[in-house]
């Protein structure tokens, strides 16, 4: 699995808050789940969705995707207070194998 930080947990599986206007870079690092692999291999491409919500003012916008040394990094951008949305973040390694995680992103407004 790959590992997963400052993320939150409930009965429904992992998760992140974040403030509708902010803008911040991600993580997943898949450097353990690769070292089980077969042979040497490494993570090759990854692609990020977010699943939105039907009627949402505004949507949880993904960019950025690159991958370095096994890890995917992603910005997460907008959403609309309130909601709550899926990402996915699909990888393939050099070796072609496959395989996907998804969390989902709380939208609320932070205070101090």
């Amino acid at each position: 699995m790959p590992q997963i930080t400052d993320f939150k947990q409930d009965n429904a599986g992992v998760f992140i808050e974040k403030d509708h206007v902010s803008k911040l870079n991600y993580t997943l690092d898949w450097a353990d789940w690769v070292a089980q692999l077969p042979n040497v291999d490494s993570v090759a491409s990854a692609t990020v969705t977010a699943e939105n919500t039907v009627g949402d003012s505004s949507s949880l916008a993904v960019s950025g995707v690159t991958v370095q040394s096994n890890r995917v990094l992603f910005d997460l951008d907008g959403g609309e207070t309130g909601q709550i949305y899926a990402v996915k973040v699909i990888i393939i390694t050099a070796n072609s194998f496959k395989d996907a995680r998804t969390f989902r992103v709380k939208v609320v407004e932070r205070q101090l």
